[in-house]
């Protein structure tokens, strides 16, 4: 049963300049947000990732295993089972910092049985509910929400960590912002070199055709040139290390959000933001980014374990 918390919306044509616009305003405001979340005290991050992993956790969960639930009380029983539980991991990885390598082990984990489960079509809502089933995706959606999200809170908790974190965050948006640019102008200029058709060139047309080689190609040279830079001035080559990181999970991270999407016959993970989408649909690079973010710098030493 559908509680109408969210809404399961079929792919749309592509968006209005007026769309854009807004749902770039909700980015800045998010931004805004997790800026001023990472220089306050840890605790208010974990609290803002926590708020956050919960939130997805949720959104996540409506558009998977709950669409087989037709009754109210399991219903709201298993979501609000996987908002608590999201909400935990952050917090949990706050109190146990040196344990979160667990976290991201089983993160990994429920990645894998989210790809196969939506490979497969385990979530059409003509099956009848499997409960096992229910509560092992249940388990998925907040673990790999919660779980990807809460690196944040150990690389915060290192010497120096606030300072990293921004230096990823600052990496993710070169990245989207590299892409956007490079996406956006190539055409004008290999217009006379090539024909429309040849300019594009969507490297995953089934996925995401709004993608381009070029847009990738540009986030990576716009995030590969910021570590640089970083990595000169500080005599530490970990900044390229962690901008060539990124560089790889902040696009797979939006084109696995998408793949899931398509699987799932939706445009947008909820409509808490309007028409702006929900909380996941601005987090879906951030997820890849931090988790992979902690690895970097746990291997080059900055993240203690």
């Amino acid at each position: 049963m559908n509680t109408g918390v969210l809404t399961h919306q079929p792919a749309n044509p592509p968006r209005s300049a007026h769309e854009l616009r807004g749902r770039t305003f909700v980015a800045a405001v998010l931004l805004v947000i997790i800026i001023g979340a990472i220089q306050a005290p840890t605790l208010v991050l974990t609290m803002v990732l926590a708020i956050a992993a919960g939130l997805g956790s949720l959104e996540l969960f409506e558009n998977t295993a709950a669409r087989q639930i037709r009754s109210y009380r399991p219903h709201l029983f298993a979501a609000a089972s996987c908002v608590l539980i999201g909400a935990a991991l952050p917090i949990t990885a706050y109190l146990l910092p040196k344990l979160y390598w667990v976290h991201l082990a089983l993160a990994g984990f429920t990645l894998a049985l989210l790809t196969l489960s939506a490979h497969l079509h385990l979530w059409q809502s003509n099956r009848q509910p499997l409960w096992p089933m229910v509560v092992l995706s249940g388990f998925v959606c907040t673990w790999y929400i919660g779980g990807t999200l809460a690196a944040l809170v150990p690389i915060h908790l290192s010497p120096h960590g606030p300072g990293w974190l921004l230096i990823v965050l600052g990496l993710n948006v070169a990245s989207d912002t590299g892409g956007y640019v490079a996406g956006r102008s190539w055409p004008r200029f290999a217009g006379r070199l090539w024909t429309p058709q040849r300019q594009r060139h969507p490297p995953c047309p089934t996925i995401s055709p709004g993608k381009t080689w070029a847009g990738f190609i540009g986030g990576a040279v716009a995030t590969l040139a910021v570590g640089s830079i970083l990595g000169y001035w500080h005599q530490d080559w970990s900044y390229l290390a962690l901008a060539a990181a990124v560089t790889v999970a902040a696009p797979f991270g939006d084109l696995f959000a998408s793949w899931l999407k398509r699987r799932l016959g939706i445009k947008d993970w909820s409509r808490w933001l309007g028409h702006h989408g929900g909380f996941l649909d601005r987090l879906d690079s951030l997820i890849w980014t931090a988790a992979t973010s902690y690895i970097v710098l746990t291997i080059t030493g900055h993240v203690p374990i």
